[in-house]
């Protein structure tokens, strides 16, 4: 029966192993597509000196991208804020200096946003699941 019980804890190790670098992955991924996304030129971009759709667009795709990023990073959740605040940045710059696209202050304070909720609302998660 112990070598039953061995063998089945292997398994479990081995499926999150590869769960994790699965989750990983597919964050890495997903930033990748942001960042393309965010580059892209388009003619029809909706003008405005302020467009509150736009914000929750920024609030919900680095909201999506830190509860990602910290399903595979749950140790890093300081490091993986800040490279989110940081890549944000560095996204709302390399619009700003393309010329077809805007960098914009509030846009990267809503990124700052959606990290901070996304962040707060998983490492709670994960601390409730690692105490159960």
């Amino acid at each position: 029966m112990a070598v039953i019980s061995q063998s089945t804890k292997r398994s479990n190790f081995q499926l999150f192993s590869n769960t994790t670098f699965f989750v990983k992955f597919t964050f890495w991924i997903a930033c990748i597509v942001y960042g393309f996304l965010c580059l892209i030129p388009t003619a029809y971009l909706q003008s405005g000196l302020f467009n509150w759709w736009d914000k929750a667009q920024h609030v919900f795709a680095f909201f999506c991208l830190s509860n990602l990023g910290l399903l595979g990073y749950q140790k890093a959740v300081g490091r993986l804020a800040i490279g989110l605040l940081l890549y944000g940045g560095f996204i709302e710059i390399l619009q700003w200096l393309t010329g077809w696209r805007s960098g914009e202050l509030a846009d990267w304070i809503a990124n700052g946003v959606g990290v901070f909720i996304g962040s707060a609302l998983m490492n709670r998660f994960i601390q409730k699941d690692q105490r159960s």
